[in-house]
């Protein structure tokens, strides 16, 4: 079984390569592939990557004794409403444009930000805390109403769906695997013309929206794995269809195909 994330060049607009190996690795190894999304799914097909005989979608889901409703704040529209996002990364993709919006136009007096992680930029009205650990993590998002998520591409975000789990309503941008993994439970926006906008509707809908939060628990993402698993194993042992024999040959033949991407990319800047 093989698990894919990516495809790796759309994360990184670059790096065509190590997306052509993971294919080339699935390919000639993996009876069955999982992936994150539909849209992570739908998209290393697109560039590439063969269809394999038994393939699932499945969400990812953190860690509960952290990430859950337990102890959370209760919604009031009377007070200020509070936003939270965060990204380890410091990477521009992972949003930061949205985040310099929000921090020169959102209504700060009827709202406050935070920030967790690590940012390129310098917060005016946002107040940024640094990375922290699961269960500081989860105290944070209990404390907050809705999480702003604005990643330019995500196979399966977790930081959005431990956000969800504690309770958060998203307001994500409209892109990658955000729209599927959000659904009823939250609003999705274009970018700074519409962000404020969809932040506003969501407090009015919020009552609604939080209701509809229903994710897969880590119980029932191990059953879709156990039973994804187990489907393989019986077609596999009552069907003529040989179960793919990955040899010393392929193995060396696979390494060699990543030694000289790696030679390519340092020597000849690719």
């Amino acid at each position: 079984i093989h698990r894919v994330d990516g495809p790796v060049a759309v994360a990184r607009q670059k790096d065509v390569e190590i997306d052509k190996l993971i294919f080339r690795f699935n390919s000639v190894t993996a009876e069955g592939t999982v992936f994150q999304s539909k849209w992570s799914q739908q998209e290393n097909h697109k560039r590439g990557m063969k269809k394999n005989t038994f393939e699932a979608v499945i969400l990812n889901a953190p860690d509960p004794n952290y990430f859950n409703t337990v102890s959370r704040i209760k919604f009031d529209p009377a007070r200020k409403i509070r936003l939270v996002a965060t990204s380890w990364s410091k990477n521009p993709r992972k949003g930061f444009d949205i985040y310099t919006y929000l921090d020169e136009h959102l209504d700060f007096d009827s709202y406050e930000m935070i920030f967790i992680g690590n940012s390129p930029v310098a917060f005016k009205n946002i107040v940024h805390k640094p990375p922290m650990s699961s269960e500081e993590l989860a105290t944070e998002l209990k404390k907050s109403d809705i999480f702003i998520a604005t990643s330019l591409m995500e196979a399966c975000s977790n930081s959005l769906i431990e956000a969800m789990h504690c309770g958060c309503v998203p307001v994500a941008r409209n892109n990658t695997s955000h729209p599927e993994i959000v659904g009823p439970a939250g609003l999705i926006f274009d970018g700074t013309k519409d962000v404020t906008e969809k932040i506003n509707e969501a407090v009015k809908k919020f009552v609604t929206l939080q209701a509809n939060i229903n994710l897969p628990s880590i119980d029932e993402v191990t059953e879709q794995y156990l039973s994804f698993i187990n489907q393989i194993y019986k077609i596999s042992m009552n069907s003529s269809k040989a179960i793919k024999n990955f040899g010393l040959g392929q193995f060396y033949y696979l390494l060699l195909e990543t030694k000289w991407w790696q030679l390519k990319k340092k020597y000849f800047k690719q």
